[in-house]
């Protein structure tokens, strides 16, 4: 028979200093005393007393059938008793109380409980029971009362795991069942894709499968693709690879797949680009010779609104005002900063009313990003932007005379730029600022210092900061259309309201273009950057996407992303504006499709 367990002994120790016992006992035995004076009298009333369970706790009381569980009355199939000075309890009564499952063998008089990770079993002949492998010995034997298997109430503790107590002034044996087991650790999601063929000729389409999954049932919210395109225009092998992350933050391992490119060319990119376009989609361009194409003249509408731009200085490290200006009527607030210092800095916008008399203004369009890199909160700031432009008005702020409202704070860390788009109009002049402080600054807002430029960077007031093109493509040609060029197309200028200096917006920054198409057969749209690395956004017809796609960057004029190939003779109506942190100009070309 094998030894009880050290961790075994060190409890039923414990256990007895707890609970002190008669001589060679290890079992609970409520005593009382019998005598007949005052006190004995008193201790039974107390005894009598309705007591309060422990959460999921269970009270017994010997030679009494009703136990206390979760504070309600059960009535039990037998009492406890006290038999050799040796508490015993009903066993099934117990266990399944607990959530444990117990079975009963009539022919071998002989007990199951299945307790989580072990099972116990123990029989009326035998005065041993065998917990999880191990020989326990019941000291007395269990027996039956009513038809109901009581055992020592110590077995119930060392077999079901739970722990006891005991009110001598009660006269309660109060039980706890073992807490519920730690739930498992979460696992990772397991990312799985499959190919409709490995072994493909160049510009033949391959079709991804997603099969990623969560062993534990999580949502799937975010995948990493390394390698993939729906075709490819090289002969070789290339690795595509998948991981997938789940809502609990874990990332899975990368799931592969090897593709082999032949050397058969089914098409070349810009035709498979042309033929199953994707707005956003990147290409390789060196083949076209396009520095020959037919430059395009469009007819040019301004509008109306000023651009407030706040660009410089870019980093900033210091508290105060980083641009102001007083306008009225329709205006656009843009902004682009990056934080050089070494603490976290916080970036205002401010509209205040410096008029005698209250001023409402409307919160048209509102689109900010950060913080974060340069050019992807340019890229980010701008699409946002880019799906409003088709919304109505929004909020109204009203100001009484000498008013200030902030419609917009941040908090930027260290190394982090923050970006942000703002439409607004008003009836009356309004002053505009673009603040910046630490979290230690107790200064009023307005009453900074005005921060100087940085002689690098744009700031200033631009008026007419909407700018309509209408054109026609010729058919049968191939043309395009050169943007923030600063010739054809040509720059904002205007006045640093800070220091009164001339502006110029080099790149047109802010500034919102509306192209008009018209097409008289299929064209394809191309959209190439010619100042170098730019990652931006466009809006077609209706559908707003990134320029290029999937969070890429265009990195000179070899390369290019789909625009689209909008049907011919109906409205087809183009949004752009040059987005923060990319270079510019960029050049759209018209293909045309037979």
């Amino acid at each position: 028979m094998k030894k009880v367990g050290i961790s075994l002994l060190l409890f039923l120790f414990f256990t007895c200093l707890l609970f002190p016992l008669p001589a060679q006992s290890d079992e609970i035995s409520p005593s009382s005393d019998q005598s007949k004076n005052t006190a004995a009298a008193a201790e039974q009333a107390n005894a009598d007393a309705v007591s309060t369970s422990p959460p999921g706790g269970i009270i017994l009381k010997t030679d009494r059938a009703t136990a206390l569980v979760e504070n309600k009355p059960v009535t039990m199939p037998a009492a406890p008793l006290v038999k050799k000075n040796v508490t015993l309890v009903p066993l099934r009564f117990l266990a399944e109380t607990m959530g444990l499952s117990v079975d009963w063998n009539d022919t071998a008089d002989q007990v199951t409980i299945n307790a989580r990770d072990k099972e116990i079993v123990l029989s009326l002949r035998d005065q041993s029971a065998v917990i999880a492998d191990d020989i326990y010995r019941l000291d007395p034997a269990p027996c039956m009362v009513d038809n109901s298997v009581m055992v020592p109430l110590r077995f119930v503790v060392t077999a079901l795991g739970a722990s006891v107590d005991y009110r001598p002034d009660r006269h309660e044996i109060i039980i706890l069942p073992p807490p519920p087991p730690p739930p498992p650790p979460n696992r990772p999601p397991v990312a799985k894709f499959s190919v409709n063929k490995t072994t493909v000729a160049q510009g033949e389409t391959v079709i991804y499968t997603d099969e990623s999954y969560d062993p534990d049932g999580d949502k799937l919210v975010a995948e990493q693709w390394t390698g993939r395109k729906r075709a490819f225009f090289q002969p070789g092998e290339y690795t595509v690879s998948l991981r997938v992350e789940d809502d609990h933050g874990n990332w899975s391992e990368p799931a592969q797949v090897t593709i082999t490119v032949t050397s058969t060319v089914l098409m070349d990119e810009v035709t498979y680009n042309l033929k199953n376009p994707l707005p956003g989609e990147p290409m390789n361009i060196s083949t076209l010779k396009n520095t020959n194409w037919q430059e395009l003249t469009p007819a040019v509408a301004e509008g109306t609104r000023t651009l407030l731009m706040s660009d410089s200085p870019e980093k900033i490290t210091s508290d105060g005002i980083l641009y102001m200006d007083t306008v009225s009527g329709p205006a656009r607030i843009f902004f682009h900063h990056t934080n050089e210092s070494t603490v976290d800095r916080q970036v205002y916008v401010v509209a205040a009313n410096p008029n005698s008399t209250g001023v409402d203004i409307t919160l048209e369009r509102q689109a900010t990003a950060g913080p974060g890199d340069p050019m992807s909160m340019g890229r980010a700031g701008t699409r946002r932007f880019l799906r409003q432009v088709d919304g109505t008005a929004g909020q109204v702020v009203t100001l009484s005379p000498g008013q200030y409202s902030i419609l917009y704070r941040t908090n930027v860390p260290p190394g982090q730029t923050v970006h942000g788009i703002f439409d607004l109009s008003a009836a009356g002049p309004v002053s505009y600022y673009i603040i910046t402080v630490s979290s230690e600054t107790t200064s009023p807002l307005l009453d900074l210092p005005l921060l100087p430029a940085d002689n690098l960077h744009t700031r200033g007031t631009f008026k007419q900061c909407d700018r309509r093109l209408s054109l026609q493509i010729p058919p049968g040609e191939f043309a395009r259309l050169t943007l923030a060029d600063g010739k054809s197309d040509p720059y904002l200028t205007g006045r640093d309201a800070v220091d009164n200096t001339t502006a110029v917006d080099r790149g047109n920054y802010g500034l919102l273009y509306e192209l008009d198409l018209s097409l008289s057969q299929p064209t394809g749209i191309l959209a190439s950057p010619r100042g170098g690395a730019f990652a931006g956004a466009m809006r077609l017809n209706g559908e707003t996407f990134t320029v290029p796609g999937s969070g890429g960057v265009l990195t000179g004029p070899e390369q290019a992303a789909m625009i689209g190939v909008p049907a011919p003779h109906q409205p087809i109506k183009l949004w752009f504006m040059p987005p923060s942190g990319s270079h510019l100009p960029i050049s759209l070309y018209f293909i045309p499709i037979k």
